[in-house]
């Protein structure tokens, strides 16, 4: 029976098998060759460390690869890290959703509510686009509904691409009526649409990582050109329409250095942008804020590099160090809740 890491608790013995997500090779301050590790299964990821041997282990597995470790469980700084004393590369069989976690929002909800929204778009060239691609083609909905939204940002899960998508969505329903002027439907094609291409940028079979057209490409690039083929067999699609749904493609990261071909130039590209950014940052936020507080109980998190700074991620400890001690009557004889005399200093 597999051990998953959640269950794993201080000085426990461990003998599983785990996929490896991040890998690298370094020295300690003796010199001494150690590996450090990434490691996971789909409830949780450790770091991990080997010691002993490491120039042999180092040459038995590569990043993506599912390995058989022994070793045991430590903690260090509060966090609880795997410390492994052998380990072989596993080439048997395997259900990857022992080692790939899957959204916790449930991947069949999901989909019947992007099918929901989809039947709010009133423009029928939206709505048969959209059903193209999300009905029509079940092959392509299925691997849809099942990828990740990224490599390990935010939705890093099966069913990420999915939630992230609904959840952008979702916060379009809700702006495009505080302002008429937005074009609602265009707006939420963008929503549903803007991913797409994530879809062949990234793989899920044993890990989350770049195909190689995602690298050579990026999902923006094949994005456009996956909306723009199934355009071109809707005869009669309004060639400004067209273009204005392409552009909330190549615009939604918003900025040129985020990886945007184009900065958004349209009032509905403006808001898709600032919704996939709103969206993907409570979900990295969300998913960090819960790590930390499950490896130490310190108010302030550790550095988050991708966000350049420090979060408060326990704020009730703001009302324990405002109340302080609980206060006693002082030799001017008032206790507390009664008026005091006033004071001249």
């Amino acid at each position: 029976m597999k051990q998953f890491l959640v269950d794993l608790d201080e000085g426990q013995p461990v003998s599983t098998l785990v996929l490896v997500a991040r890998k690298s090779e370094g020295r300690s301050r003796r010199d001494k060759p150690f590996i450090s590790l990434q490691v996971q299964d789909r409830s949780a990821r450790l770091p991990a460390f080997v010691w002993e041997q490491a120039e042999m282990y180092a040459r038995r597995f590569e990043e993506g690869d599912i390995i058989a470790v022994r070793g045991r469980t430590t903690r260090y700084q509060g966090a609880l890290q795997l410390t492994i004393d052998h380990l072989e590369k596993h080439d048997g069989e395997i259900d990857p959703h022992d080692f790939l976690p899957t959204t916790a929002a449930g991947i069949e909800g999901l989909r019947r509510e992007l099918l929901a929204v989809l039947k709010d778009v009133t423009n029928v060239w939206l709505r048969r686009l959209l059903e193209q691609v999300f009905v029509a083609d079940r092959e392509f909905a299925d691997r849809f509904c099942r990828a990740p939204a990224a490599k390990g940002v935010h939705h890093a899960c099966l069913g990420g691409l999915l939630e992230h998508t609904v959840g952008v969505a979702r916060l379009a329903r809700r702006v495009a009526p505080l302002y008429p002027v937005v074009d609602a439907d265009l707006l939420l094609a963008g929503a549903l649409l803007h991913d797409i291409g994530k879809v062949d940028e990234l793989s899920c079979e044993r890990n989350f990582d770049y195909t190689d057209r995602g690298r050579l490409a990026g999902h923006i690039f094949i994005g456009a050109e996956m909306v723009n083929r199934r355009i071109a067999v809707i005869r009669g699609f309004p060639a400004g329409l067209a273009m204005q749904l392409e552009h909330l493609i190549l615009s939604h990261h918003g900025e040129l250095n985020f990886g945007s071909p184009k900065r958004p130039k349209t009032l509905e590209a403006v808001v898709l942008h600032q919704l996939d950014d709103l969206d993907a940052k409570v979900s990295s936020l969300t998913e960090f804020f819960a790590q930390q507080q499950t490896v130490s109980a310190a108010p302030w998190s550790a550095y988050n590099r991708l966000h350049d700074r420090y979060f408060l991620v326990r704020p009730e400890t703001l009302d324990e160090a405002a109340a302080g001690p609980e206060p006693a009557a002082d030799d001017r004889g008032a206790e507390p809740g009664e008026p005091q005399e006033p004071t001249l200093f």
